[in-house]
């Protein structure tokens, strides 16, 4: 079995964080389901996949590690190394990256509360085995709404498709790295996909908002924009893309794991 290195992007808001503020603690990687932080559920299941060989945690904070200071003996104890984040998660991202050196590489973030290792492993045999050199996961939203209806999800419209992308990338060969470059200057427009697709160009968003732009499409008008081939893999796991990002989130998550 390949094995992949594992970046972890864990830094925080701080008491900005809407995650946080709705747990009462100062970041969102001390928020805890079930008495497990969010930090802890992630090196656990990353300690526990085959595939992920060297684990790189990019966070938290100094701020948040000092008023959690318990985070300091969770990196500790699932032998991940810690890294100072940056100013946003692209280039905690890079700097990750950088950290890591070999590739192929894991890139995920801390807060999926329902991934396993079992879902690492098959994300990652499977996106191993594609000829691209950075790979996005998703999954189709009628998944994740069968699971957990009450989960308001970003939502992307393609040709017979709604899609929501995971939180789980690979970078496969080094110009796969351009994507990471890329994603620096979208960042801010995650959560809005007509101004993801804008991006793109002008034609595509027109299509888009008529329903007929398709995955593949995008795979190859972004596969020239950034100069790798971009690949986006569709998984049936809903783990894979339910992350907490709001207090929304966090009552409904609270609510389903009991």
């Amino acid at each position: 079995m390949k094995k992949f290195n594992a970046v972890v992007l864990a830094g925080d808001r701080g008491l900005a964080d809407p995650v946080a503020q709705a747990a009462a603690t100062f970041g969102k990687a001390a928020v805890e389901f079930q008495n497990v932080s969010l930090l802890e559920r992630i090196l656990s299941t990353l300690r526990q996949a085959q595939s992920v060989a060297q684990i790189n945690v990019v966070g938290p904070s100094q701020s948040c590690l000092e008023q959690c200071p318990h985070l300091y003996d969770v990196i500790d104890k699932y032998g991940a190394h810690y890294i100072v984040p940056a100013s946003g998660p692209s280039a905690s991202a890079a700097l990750g990256i950088r950290t890591a050196q070999h590739l192929p590489i894991l890139i995920s973030t801390c807060d999926l509360p329902l991934l396993n290792a079992q879902a690492v492993d098959l994300f990652c045999q499977h996106v191993a085995s594609i000829k691209a050199d950075f790979i996005a996961g998703a999954v189709e939203y009628e998944h994740i709404g069968q699971l957990i209806p009450e989960l308001k999800k970003t939502q992307y419209t393609f040709v017979g498709q709604k899609l929501c992308f995971a939180n789980l990338f690979a970078v496969i060969e080094e110009p796969g790295l351009r994507a990471i470059e890329y994603w620096q200057s979208i960042e801010k427009s995650r959560k809005k996909p007509l101004e993801m697709v804008k991006k793109i160009d002008w034609m595509s968003l027109v299509r888009y908002k008529m329903g007929l732009l398709s995955l593949d499409q995008v795979e190859h008008l972004m596969s020239q924009k950034i100069g790798a081939r971009l690949r986006v893999q569709l998984f049936n796991r809903p783990e894979l893309a339910i992350d907490v990002d709001s207090a929304h989130d966090y009552k409904v998550m609270s609510d389903y794991l009991g």
